[in-house]
């Protein structure tokens, strides 16, 4: 199920889109698994039993559903934990792969201004 969350005084540069696929994360030698919850072109809302605080470094391989192939972020920060959920930033994302996040989000969510109204 897709949805799009916009909260009143919510300062986010980027619409988030709930998505919920899964997702391997790698911090040093730790390794876990988890599910997005939303996602944007430029971070994740991460569920996980992976144990990270604010500023850490992760990899990422987003494992989407069907025939769509998995993406790498080579660089995510974490910048907010709240018990087992977190907030990653992707900083280290090839722009071939970052404009397929943005194709891939705009197709689940879909363009608000394409849209017409009767």
């Amino acid at each position: 199920m897709v949805s799009r969350q916009i909260k009143i005084g919510d300062s986010r540069a980027h619409e988030r889109v709930t998505l919920r696929c899964s997702i391997a994360l790698a911090r040093g030698l730790r390794v876990g698994e988890g599910w997005t919850l939303d996602m944007s072109e430029c971070g994740c809302l991460v569920e996980s039993s992976l144990p990270v605080k604010v500023g850490d470094n992760l990899q990422v391989r987003l494992l989407f559903h069907g025939s769509e192939p998995s993406m790498r972020v080579s660089l995510a920060v974490v910048r907010w934990v709240q018990g087992f959920r977190f907030g990653i930033q992707f900083i280290g994302i090839e722009e071939q792969a970052r404009a397929r996040l943005n194709r891939y989000l705009l197709l689940l969510g879909g363009d608000p201004w394409s849209r017409t109204f009767d």
